[in-house]
């Protein structure tokens, strides 16, 4: 069977170009339809962006980079610059589209791109979706639903000075694929583990730290994805006050006075070790049981610091559990989604996970599963976007989600 998609990663700890040459030739590709890189910013934004157009056509290349805390690939973690190759057949149509200045306007931006991504589309949509309506005369129409015909792949960079930025960017990405019924995942943009420090996306025109990035995918594969992040919950859920993303009391208690209490330490023992190891979490209605991760970053005087908001008044506390695992679960459940078979697996990894589970180690789980041969690329974020088991589309911390394009048809 002729490959659905052709597909090279490469890697350097210093040269963007060399790792786009490892990656052409690993996939035996000379006229790659997409560029994407991740890259670590030890390397110069600006710099990497200039090298890769400097090696391609602009002109039929979609290129797209991101900011990371750590780049992934099947060979494992590395800092400097990865690069995902890939020449498609008709089976597959994707458009880039991006929105600048994301932080005025949130939602408005997201939508943007995605128009931009879809106007961005350079062949005809209908011949990659042609085989799945086949599938469907031929019986196949319960498959084809299941698994959708349009993806979005979502990028950030510069949101989280506003905690509700990245809901408002998904409700935005929503606002135009509603009636799709699209598969929505991607990463926010990192820049190592500086916090206060500027992300970035990158395109053919130009660096930006403050963008919503759409890589819109229509096809008729097979696709699969998952979420997970294999923390347990301790007890009900308990009754929380907050102030933006700061939770200021726990069953009425200080918060950190019952956060130390439940975890068994005292209050002036919290660090950042036992924060990211026992984060809080909000239940996800759904017929199986899941918690919505929300991280800890920081004790301010007798309250919390959170990565994210709240958006429910209980939450549970988590304890570590199954981290390691999650990698495993995560990546059977999505290559079981996208029909057993995977042409790609996608990672979009927290950075705050890599110092739980090392990434070198989540990679040889994953490959392990998988098997060496087949592509992996990704990187660890800044939070991820994915749908939760309820099927509600979040943006999530300390979670990886996982993204499989498989190599069989929908409703064949």
């Amino acid at each position: 069977m002729k490959k659905p998609i052709n597909i090279g990663v490469g890697k350097d700890k210093n040269d963007p170009i060399s790792a786009l040459e490892e990656s052409l030739d690993d996939g035996g590709i000379t006229d790659p339809d997409i560029v994407f890189v991740s890259f670590t910013p030890n390397l110069d934004p600006n710099e990497v962006r200039k090298d890769i157009v400097s090696q391609i056509d602009v002109d039929e290349t979609l290129v797209l980079g991101v900011s990371s805390a750590g780049n992934l690939t099947g060979d494992g973690y590395t800092r400097g610059a990865a690069v995902l190759t890939m020449k498609l057949t008709q089976l597959v149509v994707v458009g880039v589209g991006m929105a600048r200045d994301a932080s005025e306007n949130p939602r408005e931006k997201a939508s943007e791109a995605v128009r931009r991504s879809t106007r961005g589309v350079k062949r005809d949509i209908s011949a990659a979706l042609a085989p799945a309506a086949t599938g469907i005369v031929k019986g196949g129409a319960m498959d084809v639903v299941r698994h959708s015909m349009a993806d979005v792949l979502l990028l950030v960079s510069g949101v989280l000075g506003d905690p509700w930025g990245p809901r408002e960017i998904l409700l935005g990405v929503l606002d135009e694929v509603m009636s799709t019924v699209p598969r929505i995942v991607g990463g926010v943009a990192a820049n190592e583990y500086d916090f206060e420090a500027p992300t970035y996306v990158f395109d053919a025109e130009g660096v930006h730290e403050d963008a919503v990035t759409v890589l819109s995918v229509f096809t008729s594969l097979r696709r699969g994805y998952a979420v997970d992040h294999g923390f347990q919950p301790v007890g009900e859920p308990v009754k929380v006050e907050t102030e933006g993303t700061l939770v200021k009391r726990i069953e009425g208690k200080p918060a950190l006075e019952y956060y130390a209490e439940v975890i068994g330490t005292s209050p002036e023992s919290i660090d950042e070790t036992i924060l990211l190891t026992h984060p809080l979490g909000v239940p996800d209605p759904g017929p199986r049981e899941y918690v919505i991760i929300r991280t800890p970053i920081g004790v301010e005087g007798d309250s919390i610091r959170l990565v994210s908001p709240l958006k429910s008044n209980f939450a549970h506390l988590m304890t570590r559990g199954d981290v390691r695992g999650s990698f495993e679960r995560s990546v059977r459940a999505a290559l079981e989604s996208a029909g057993g078979e995977a042409s790609l697996v996608f990672l979009f990894n927290c950075a705050a996970r890599h110092l739980v589970v090392d990434s070198d180690e989540a990679i040889d789980i994953v490959t392990d599963v998988v098997g060496e041969d087949t592509p992996v690329f990704g990187f660890n974020c800044y939070g991820e976007f994915g749908p939760t088991p309820s099927g509600s589309i979040m943006h999530h911390n300390q979670t990886v989600t996982v993204y499989v394009v498989g190599r069989g048809v929908m409703g064949h």
